[in-house]
């Protein structure tokens, strides 16, 4: 695995200088493409800037002189005004020759993130991410807002307002609705927020305490914590909240589940051993091991979106980290590859985007950040300060 370490601590400041990042094995060399000025004015500049950033926070590109001796692409084109906006875009080889051509329709900046994702896809095969939103929680005084931005942070708006505490969960699959825990009825309960409406609902609420909820990938079940009697466990449920069934029975505290891509395995925290741990059973319940790495403690686990990899916060003796491992099919893992925070002060809670490429977690002092899931390239996230608890969301349809 790679070793990773980012050795200078997040400022305060949202001007600070990216930490050094040392990686213990050669890397892909980044494909350099050349951006001619977009033609159209204002909205050409938008769509722009928002490809830049895009290509550069990907850690699959860099953005060169059109003279650079490695060139593979050009990218020429103009975006013309009008709502929506709409873009002419070509896609040039080193040597001038047209490769694609491409129209591109919506807000500037969402052209340049579809145009980002499209030159991803043309690489590796694949989705990109930067069309996908990010949902986060911004807390002002005793108010918080569970709000939506694009990836970036850019065009940020608030889809629900809590007078009081609550803590955002995660996305429904098909990007329709955010689960969240609210403390609004006394005691904290799972509720539902419905983005195209603005509104919320109880959905479970079980014992003592109910939190930590995710939708299973097709959207059809809940897996989530409730404390009954003094001890937290994982339970599953229906999607309507419906069929409740308690997954773990031990004494420790169970809690944090994550479901991997195929529904098959969720992966969770436990501290029957003592302190938190990272475990992985069956969907069921069935099956409970844990993960073969050993750190002194493990926080927020979660599935890459291909389920070859866990990412989760980690303390060693240098305090702590995000690790991503590779996880077979039985569970097993690799030693873990840290991609640490030199000096956080909080455990690193990191959110996959879907297309497996970048991991995002609220820092809170320079607000979030994005980091390539080999920790290659870091990208700090302007006007995201006082951010908490980001999750990616999926692609949009």
């Amino acid at each position: 695995m790679i070793s990773i370490l980012l050795a200078a601590a997040l400022a305060a400041s949202p001007d600070l200088d990216l930490p050094d990042v040392h990686v213990g094995r050669p890397r892909v060399r980044p494909t350099e493409v050349y951006l001619a000025p977009l033609a159209g004015g204002p909205a050409a500049r938008d769509a722009q800037d928002a490809l830049s950033v895009a290509l550069r926070a990907s850690g699959l590109f860099d953005v060169v002189s059109p003279d650079a001796p490695a060139l593979r692409w050009r990218i020429t084109g103009s975006v013309a005004s009008g709502a929506p906006a709409s873009a002419t875009i070509r896609i040039l080889d080193a040597a001038g020759r047209e490769t694609r051509a491409l129209t591109i329709r919506g807000a500037p900046r969402a052209i340049g993130h579809a145009l980002a994702d499209a030159l991803i896809a043309e690489l590796r095969a694949g989705p990109g991410p930067f069309s996908a939103r990010l949902a986060a929680v911004r807390a002002e005084g005793r108010s918080h807002r569970i709000v939506v931005a694009d990836w970036d942070g850019r065009n940020e708006r608030t889809a629900y307002v809590e007078d009081g505490p609550l803590a955002l969960h995660g996305w429904r699959p098909d990007g329709g609705a955010l689960l969240f825990t609210t403390w609004r009825r006394g005691r904290p309960e799972v509720w539902l927020l419905e983005l195209a409406t603005g509104s919320a609902r109880p959905l479970l609420a079980v014992g003592e305490l109910t939190t930590a909820a995710t939708f299973s990938p097709r959207g059809d079940r809940i897996a989530f914590v409730a404390v009954e009697r003094g001890n937290a466990d994982v339970y599953v449920a229906a999607a309507d909240g419906s069929g409740i069934r308690r997954l773990t029975t031990d004494a420790g505290v169970d809690t944090s589940p994550t479901w991997s891509p195929d529904g098959a395995r969720i992966a969770f925290l436990s501290e029957r051993e003592g302190r938190p741990h990272v475990f992985v059973m069956n969907a069921d319940g069935t099956n409970s091991r844990r993960a073969a790495w050993s750190l002194a403690e493990e926080q927020a686990p979660r599935f890459a979106p291909r389920g070859d990899a866990l990412a989760f916060a980690g303390r060693d003796a240098d305090g702590w980290g995000l690790y991503t491992v590779s996880v077979g099919g039985a569970g097993s893992a690799a030693t873990p590859a840290p991609l640490r925070v030199a000096g956080a002060s909080r455990v690193p809670e990191a959110s996959w985007d879907p297309s497996a490429l970048l991991l995002a977690f609220a820092d809170p002092a320079a607000g979030v950040v994005v980091a390539t899931a080999d920790g290659a390239r870091i990208t700090v996230l302007p006007a995201t300060g006082g951010l908490a608890s980001v999750a990616w969301g999926p692609g949009r349809r």
